[in-house]
């Protein structure tokens, strides 16, 4: 695949350019929710991988608002960081 195509058979919302062999966008499905209490829930694949309380929370949510899905993603899967390293369930 060359350097500036897209991913096929990523979803239309997650379509990332590929630049050398790093990963594409469709290998992030990061999704979050607000809970009333104002926490922010951050998921990856469906497994909740963090919780955001208090001031991170409203620092993240109102940095996500608005943003297209594209940086969305990555701004979650910057703050959840590297995450797979030992403390997934």
């Amino acid at each position: 695949m060359s350097r500036s195509s897209l991913c096929p058979a990523a979803p239309a919302a997650y379509r990332a350019e590929v630049v050398g062999d790093v990963l594409s966008l469709e290998d992030y499905e990061f999704s979050y929710r607000e809970s009333n209490d104002g926490k922010a829930f951050i998921s990856w694949r469906g497994k909740q991988v963090m919780i955001l309380k208090g001031k991170k929370a409203e620092a993240f949510l109102a940095k996500i608002d608005g943003l297209p899905e594209l940086e969305r993603q990555l701004a979650m899967a910057k703050i959840t960081g590297n995450f797979k390293r030992g403390n997934e369930r």
